[in-house]
C-alpha cells in the first residue's frame, strides 16, 4: 500500500481541565501528541496518512485507535501492547498560561523499535515525520 504521509511517534491521552491541576476536579479525556497530531493536519489536508507506533491493548487503546480512523488515519501499522499508553494532563494556570505533566516512561509506545517501523511502506511513501 502506498501512503502520502508515515508518521512516526506516540500517541498521548490527554486529561486537561480548565482550571489548575491543584484544583482540578474534573478532567476532559481526549487524545493527543505531536505524532497523532501531524497524522491528523496531513489527513485534513488529503494526504493518505498512516501511522506508525505502539500502544496499550486496553480499551483507551481501542479508544485511540477508533480516534485515528475517524481522522482519516490508517491504523494498520499500529500494534498494541501489554504496557500502558503515554498520558498527559494539561491545565490553564490563573495566568492562562497552560501546565502540563506527562506520564509516559514505560508507555507502549517507549517500547516501538526497528521492526515496527519496517512493517511500514517506509519506501513507498511520500514522506515520513517521526515525533
Amino acid at each position: 500500500m502506498s501512503l502520502d504521509v508515515i508518521v512516526l511517534g506516540e500517541v498521548l491521552v490527554e486529561l486537561a481541565s480548565p482550571v489548575p491541576l491543584a484544583e482540578a476536579e474534573d478532567l476532559r479525556l481526549s487524545f493527543s501528541g505531536d505524532a497523532l497530531n501531524a497524522a491528523a493536519a496531513a489527513a485534513a489536508a488529503g494526504a493518505s496518512v498512516g501511522l506508525v507506533t505502539t500502544m496499550g491493548d486496553d480499551k483507551l487503546g481501542e479508544r485511540i485507535i477508533g480516534f485515528a480512523q475517524d481522522h482519516g488515519i490508517d491504523t494498520t501499522y499500529i500494534d498494541r501492547r501489554p504496557e500502558p499508553n503515554g498520558i498527559y494532563f494539561a491545565a490553564a494556570d490563573p495566568g492562562g498560561a497552560r501546565e502540563f505533566v506527562y506520564v509516559r516512561r514505560g508507555s507502549a509506545a517507549s517500547t516501538v523499535g526497528p521492526d515496527d517501523v519496517l512493517r511500514a511502506p517506509l519506501t513507498q511513501s511520500r514522506a515520513l515525520a517521526a515525533a
